[in-house]
């Protein structure tokens, strides 16, 4: 997904699309190191944006069934504690939004449990 794309489309769906999630004891210690990993993951960084001391990284995901996420982990680098957004413009897949967050935030945790 294109940087534009993502930011037209994050900016256009309401909150109903959006599930909110702490990530308690996930420390992001190395930037580079992350992205790579959630790369590898499938899991594609559109865009990163600085605001006072912490840093908000913007990714697009698709589950294997074919269904996009759009997602934004804030975190404060070296700080335990990142916080996850993730919305999808298709309502349906919405609705089960505490399924999806919890098979996103366990893929990040996974990810994570290496420190980074």
């Amino acid at each position: 997904m294109e940087r534009a794309s993502f930011l037209e489309t994050w900016r256009s769906l309401p909150d109903s699309n959006e599930v909110l999630k702490d990530l308690p004891g996930i420390v992001v210690s190395n930037v580079e190191a992350t992205l790579d990993r959630l790369a590898a993951s499938n899991m594609f960084f559109i865009a990163k944006r600085k605001h006072a001391n912490q840093d908000a990284f913007y990714f697009s995901a698709k589950i294997p069934r074919g269904i996009t996420f759009l997602i934004e982990l804030t975190t404060v680098v070296r700080i335990p504690g990142p916080k996850c957004a993730i919305k999808t413009p298709n309502h349906v897949e919405c609705e089960m939004g505490n399924h999806i967050t919890f098979y996103i935030t366990l893929h990040i945790s996974t990810i994570f449990n290496d420190t980074l």
